[in-house]
């Protein structure tokens, strides 16, 4: 018996690179990162109302977008990000199951997917990918790091791709209809359309998520070499959520900002 149920509980556990994937497995490793930023901007600033808190440009984007439907709140992103995790996961069909031994992996793994980045920021000193007010307080950058990992993914790439690809996906099939299906020929595949949607879901993700820190829709005066360096990490960060899901890109985004911001206040220090 003892055999038996062990072999099922193996089947049940599925390979990491699936797991991680998983929208519900994304939630899971995301709930501490939300309940740390959002808990601890208020605890940090205990006399300050919500609207006068440290903030991101993401947030306010979203804040901006919904209340145009009426809806307001402060925590209104934050039950976002969960809500479009727990549709997609619904909709994908998913089993209701989170493998809890893969969280601390997706966590050394968001760390390895950081180091790239900090590579290119020591070759030449370069920012936060942090779209929000940069205090000088250790506790609210390293909590605004935290803060746009979670909700510059979620616009950047959980939403904006989600509707490029969406929105490409629909017209090729429209393109295919009026063309007819038999004329792909030998270069059926060098024209997929799952390539070329890709390809241009992580353009626009990746030129939106740069252009947002500056003026007028950030605080940032226009550089050119810091709108080159988000644009790759925008392409970069794409790249793994595409490959890796929402979790790790988010863990890899974070994990680079608050390492900036550490050695930032040492070499101040």
């Amino acid at each position: 018996m003892s055999r038996r149920r062990s072999t099922r509980a193996a089947s049940r556990h599925e390979p990491y690179l699936d797991s991680t994937c998983r929208p519900l497995q994304s939630l899971a490793f995301l709930l501490p990162l939300v309940a740390v930023y959002e808990i601890g901007l208020i605890l940090a600033h205990p006399l300050l109302d919500a609207d006068h808190l440290p903030g991101l440009t993401a947030q306010h984007l979203l804040r901006a977008f919904f209340l145009i439907f009426g809806a307001t709140g402060y925590y209104l992103p934050g039950f976002v990000l969960i809500a479009l995790l727990l549709v997609q996961h619904a909709w994908r069909r998913d089993p209701w199951r989170v493998q809890f031994r893969d969280l601390p992996v997706m966590a050394a793994e968001s760390l390895l997917w950081a180091v790239p980045l900090l590579f290119v920021n020591h070759a030449a000193p370069l920012p936060v990918l942090t779209g929000g007010t940069i205090t000088g307080r250790m506790v609210d950058d390293i909590l605004l790091s935290i803060g746009a990992g979670l909700y510059e993914e979620l616009v950047f790439r959980l939403i904006v791709m989600s509707v490029v690809l969406t929105m490409a996906g629909d017209l090729a099939r429209w393109r295919d209809r009026r063309r007819g299906r038999g004329r792909m020929g030998m270069r059926g595949y060098a024209h997929s359309p799952g390539l070329w949607n890709s390809a241009a879901a992580v353009a626009v993700s990746a030129l939106l998520f740069s252009l947002h820190h500056f003026q007028p829709i950030g605080l940032e005066p226009f550089a050119l070499d810091d709108f080159a360096f988000r644009c790759l990490a925008g392409i970069y960060l794409s790249v793994i959520f595409l490959r890796r899901g929402f979790g790790i890109a988010v863990g890899a985004h974070a994990a680079y900002d608050v390492m900036v911001v550490l050695f930032a206040q040492q070499g101040g220090a």
